[in-house]
């Protein structure tokens, strides 16, 4: 009886766990989606830059995943500081295009496209739909887990009454 009592609180403190874990996901984890925010994943610092346009795909009627694209300039002056560093970084070129994308997971890509002689900049972030919604699922999973261990620990117990009182 005690192994099977300490396989419960153990299989209930790893339900908690998770739930936990899914929890600071959800709420926590959640990517940015701002133009700070894709140059930071993308690893670079441009000048002070100025929002020119921005657009979103959260109007479609089907669509996997979210976008947000965000066209910003900046001021070319570093330009050659700029270029450097892109190449250091293994960003890849075509003609005056410096390309850079960033995988997180299958659900999360973070994007960014510049031209730093014009000084200008496309950034954009994709997201999967589903990418919150899945520790949701994960939550209920644990949820419902520790329901059913809690159950069978009850039951465990009720039955262990039962039978020192026939005894």
């Amino acid at each position: 009886m005690k192994i099977f009592k300490q396989i419960i609180i153990a299989a209930e403190s790893f339900c908690a766990f998770g739930i936990l874990w899914c929890i600071i996901n959800i709420f926590l984890l959640t990517p940015g989606t701002e133009p700070d925010d894709i140059l930071s994943a993308v690893d670079l610092e441009l000048p002070v830059c100025n929002i020119e346009d921005t657009y979103d795909n959260l109007d479609r009627g089907a669509s996997r995943f979210d976008n947000f694209t965000y066209h910003v300039t900046f001021s070319p002056q570093e330009t050659t500081a700029l270029i450097k560093k892109m190449e250091e970084m293994g960003w890849q070129r075509e003609d005056d295009l410096y390309i850079k994308s960033v995988d997180v997971d299958e659900d999360l890509t973070y994007s960014a496209f510049i031209n730093p002689r014009l000084g200008t900049a496309t950034l954009d972030v994709s997201i999967d739909e589903f990418y919150s919604i899945k520790y949701v699922f994960y939550t209920i999973l644990f949820i419902l887990t520790a329901s059913f261990i809690a159950g069978l620990w009850g039951i465990v117990i009720l039955v262990s009454k039962i039978r020192t009182k026939k005894e």
